[in-house]
């Protein structure tokens, strides 16, 4: 709000941007006391009205957690881009879930470049007790700074790819073994694994 000295914040409805920043049932009194403005995720129509609103800031997320993992569509985070830039609102990316699939996160994959991104607490592996977004660990903080130096693009390949062959040979045993309710659903796109049932 300082950089802009605007008060509203565009955020998107249904959203879970860490514990003060809760959009999933409404009016939340546990979220920071900013003047939230709820938008429709993946709804450019839908959010036209609030070009005029004159944000100090939009967030949202390349892909919902929480929110059911849906991705945002190629015209989206482009969309709020140009929001951005028209209104002079700071754009932020939460990358925090999906950051550490692309090495530049889905922000390289829809080829739009945010204000300033949240990346994810996997960077320093949560392995210490005092791991919440909003604590100010700054010995972790600074571990994960010093961990993206190290951080090369083969090597999340190499991840990615034992990923793919983990999720291959699941789909396969339940072909296997005639697990025709059980569903692997992962793509490219997607960046999530999970396994549902029709029954």
């Amino acid at each position: 709000m300082e950089f802009t000295d605007r008060k509203k914040v565009l955020a998107f409805d249904n959203r879970h941007h860490d514990g003060t920043l809760n959009f999933g049932s409404g009016d939340n009194k546990s979220n920071a006391s900013h003047d939230f403005i709820l938008g429709t995720y993946n709804n450019i129509e839908a959010n036209q009205k609030h070009v005029s609103s004159d944000p100090a800031a939009i967030i949202v997320e390349p892909m919902l957690s929480t929110g059911g993992q849906i991705l945002a569509t190629r015209e989206f985070p482009s969309f709020l881009r140009k929001t951005a830039d028209v209104t002079g609102a700071v754009l932020i990316f939460d990358e925090i879930m999906r950051s550490c699939l692309p090495i530049n996160g889905l922000q390289g994959l829809h080829k739009v470049k945010p204000d300033t991104t949240a990346l994810g607490k996997y960077i320093r592996t949560q392995k210490l007790s005092h791991y919440e977004a909003f604590n100010n660990d700054v010995f972790t903080m600074s571990a994960a700074l010093a961990a993206t130096d190290l951080t090369r693009e083969d090597e999340i390949r190499r991840v990615n790819k034992l990923g793919d062959t983990i999720r291959n040979k699941m789909s396969e045993i339940c072909a296997t073994h005639h697990y025709s309710d059980l569903e692997i659903n992962w793509s490219r796109k997607r960046y999530t694994t999970t396994v549902s049932s029709s029954q």
